[in-house]
Parts: C-alpha cells; structure tokens; sequence
C-alpha cells in the first residue's frame, strides 16, 4: 500500500462537502467523498449504508461520484485503503526514530500511543472497518494485509529487542485484543491525552505477554 492520501488530508476537505450537490469548488472531489463516505458507513454499516446515504453525506451529485467511483465498495476499499496507508506510514515513522539502545519498553509505549492517536483520527469509522473487514469475504485480502502489517511490526520490533520469536497465533491474538480496546476508546468521551494514557495503560500489558527473553547461558 502506497497512497499518500492521509486521514488528516480527506478531513481538510470537509467544509467544501456542505455547498449542495455538485463540484465542491475549490476541492479534492476524492477527498469530499471518502469524508462524507467515512461518515455515512460509521452511521449505516458498510452493508446497510447505500450510495445515496454517501451522496447526502458528502454533498456530492450522482454524476460527480460515478466519475471517482463505480460503487459504494470501491468507495469503501479505498476509504479503508487510505485508512491503513496512513496508520503504517505513521507507524514506520516512530519505529525510524528508535534510537539503538532505546528500552524495549519505550519503544512499545511509543507505538502505542501513536496507535492509540490514529484510531481517535479515524473516530467512529474505525468500528465500522474493523468489524466488517474481518467478516465481509469482498474485503478479505484488505483484512489480511492490514493484520499481516501489525503482527510483523509487533515480531520484529521484539527480535530487534532480543526476544524470542513469539508464537504468530499469540501475536494475533495480541493484535485483535487491541484492536477492540482501540474501538473501544475511539468511542470513549473523555479529553484526547486521557484517552491516550488509558489506551496504553491497557494495551501494553497486552503486549508485553508476547515478550520473552531468551533462556541465559
């Protein structure tokens, strides 16, 4: 996955979405209807949410959408595509600063939150991807890239450490507990840092079940 389309950069068109049906002027029309396309499917669920509910949400014309897109799945794919896109970017940012002789502890923590940060970023369209990419067989080989990006970053950040390979069904396992503690928190009310310090303090002992040092001598 490649697209440099961020989640910040789809919410910078969102004041062009409200002008009426039609060209947003001035816009990235792509961008106008990821955003209202985020909403509309946090809202109806990706099964229950149709092309209208996507044009009332982005205040795009049928004609404008057809031109980007052919349906509400290439719409989705590309929403979710874009979603991951930022979050392993992002991700393989924090992992570049590690410094040699960063703690194992530290550099967990730092993921985390930075993990924590992007699901609030995706707000309540994280649910919705979450739940139905891992049920919906259209969306299958999305589903599979993104738990395969995770549970390698999670391996190698601890054989970088020293630790022993883990077992790839625990790190899974570790993967998917997170990842509904992180829709758990994209839906919580509290201020953004409260979220953050929360997501970590449950997470990291999550994770640290997949740490094991090697046996001395």
């Amino acid at each position: 996955m490649n697209r440099e389309t961020t989640t910040a950069q789809v919410e910078a068109t969102e004041n062009t979405a409200r002008r009426g049906r039609g060209r947003p002027r001035g816009s990235n029309v792509d961008g106008v209807i990821l955003k209202g396309a985020a909403t509309a499917f946090a809202t109806h669920g990706y099964d229950a949410c149709r092309v209208e509910d996507i044009l009332r949400a982005c205040g795009v014309s049928r004609t404008h959408f057809y031109r980007h897109f052919s349906n509400k799945e290439h719409v989705y794919r590309q929403l979710v595509i874009r979603q991951l896109d930022y979050a392993e970017r992002k991700l393989g940012e924090v992992h570049a600063e590690f410094t040699p002789d960063e703690p194992l502890d530290s550099r967990l923590r730092k993921l985390i939150r930075r993990k924590v940060e992007i699901a609030l970023e995706s707000g309540p369209f994280l649910a919705v991807m979450i739940r139905d990419l891992s049920r919906n067989d259209k969306h299958q080989d999305l589903w599979e890239a993104k738990h395969r990006f995770f549970c390698d970053l999670l391996s190698g950040l601890l054989i970088e450490a020293g630790c022993v390979r883990p077992d790839p069904l625990l790190v899974a396992g570790v993967i998917c507990g997170a990842e509904h503690i992180l829709v758990g928190l994209s839906q919580c009310g509290e201020g953004q840092e409260a979220i953050i310090d929360r997501g970590i303090a449950l997470i990291a002992p999550l994770v640290s079940a997949t740490v094991v040092m090697p046996a001395a001598g």
